[in-house]
């Protein structure tokens, strides 16, 4: 799987280079890198995040071809032009190098930056609390204006607002359909004529076939989708899934196996406020296999010492 996904990630940022589709999926955008205008193509390799941390720290290639594999999958990543993963990609690498320091040292650094931190949230947070798309968050919690009430053309641009009303409408759906509080409204497709039945949400992506909005699915974050069709405990049930895997790589860390898997979920984790990443098979089991992997050498090492 890890040569099959560098093959892809190859692929993907050939496509960049001639500006054609050579992978699955016709999703395209824009994106302006020094200057310049760049076709950003969503159609990434479905395992590009957990193999480029395998790429990282347990490469199964040696010489040249290592450092080769680092390059091209750091640059496929890069090439999907997504900021918030982008951003997600290095505070784990961050994570990861924090990890892999001594005691002393972890606790001087994670010290030093706190206090950067707390800095950078103040200043931050002031410009956040005085924007408008606190005061449009505020209005809609607080039940002032409705999710409807918002000018579309204003959410298209600004995304942030766009996920966090996305999340509060079907949230809102939920408190108002009580049999679907608890284990969501089932696991109804897009195109199932239950669908406009069922719902009447007025933020979501514009679908370019039928030029309604899309009531189900999303691609800007996870938990819209898991709300919707698990309710809260059936939400809480699949989150506890990672949950539990992350402590179980953690404390597994010096497995290098457990060490690039927790800073796979960590990506995986953060990235969900901004993708609909936690939906897709994948990011649960490929550290699935890394957990049996683990639990495999494990036994082996303690039958060895018996």
């Amino acid at each position: 799987m890890f040569f099959v996904s560098l093959f892809t990630a190859t692929l993907f940022i050939l496509q960049i280079i001639i500006d054609e589709h050579i992978l699955i999926g016709e999703e395209i955008g824009v994106a302006y890198f020094l200057g310049n205008k760049i076709t950003r193509f969503y159609n990434h390799p479905d395992m590009l995040f957990f193999f480029i941390f395998m790429a990282l720290y347990h490469n199964p290639m040696k010489g040249i071809p290592k450092y080769l594999s680092m390059i091209l999958f750091t640059a496929a990543l890069l090439g999907a032009f997504h900021r918030s993963l982008i951003g997600c990609f290095f505070i784990s690498l961050l994570i990861g190098f924090v990890i892999k320091l001594p005691y002393l040292k972890r606790v001087y650094f994670v010290t030093v930056t706190s206090v950067i931190l707390l800095f950078f949230i103040v200043f931050i947070g002031n410009r956040f609390v005085h924007s408008r798309t606190y005061l449009d968050i505020k209005s809609v919690v607080t039940g002032n204006i409705s999710a409807e009430d918002f000018d579309m053309d204003y959410l298209g641009k600004s995304t942030f607002t766009f996920r966090v009303l996305h999340l509060l409408e079907r949230n809102d759906y939920l408190l108002e359909n009580r049999q679907a509080m608890f284990f969501g409204a089932g696991l109804i497709p897009e195109d199932s004529k239950l669908v406009n039945k069922m719902f009447d949400f007025k933020i979501g992506l514009i679908e370019e076939i039928t030029g309604q909005t899309a009531q189900i699915e999303t691609s800007d974050i996870s938990y819209s989708v898991l709300v919707l069709r698990f309710g809260y405990i059936g939400t809480a049930l699949y989150l506890l899934l990672i949950v539990y895997l992350m402590v179980f790589f953690y404390k597994k860390r010096e497995n290098k196996y457990g060490f690039f898997t927790f800073l796979y979920l960590v990506l995986s984790i953060g990235d969900s406020f901004f993708a609909a990443n936690l939906l897709f098979p994948v990011n649960f089991l490929l550290p699935l296999i890394s957990y049996h992997i683990i639990l495999k050498t494990d036994s082996i090492t303690i039958v060895n010492e018996c």
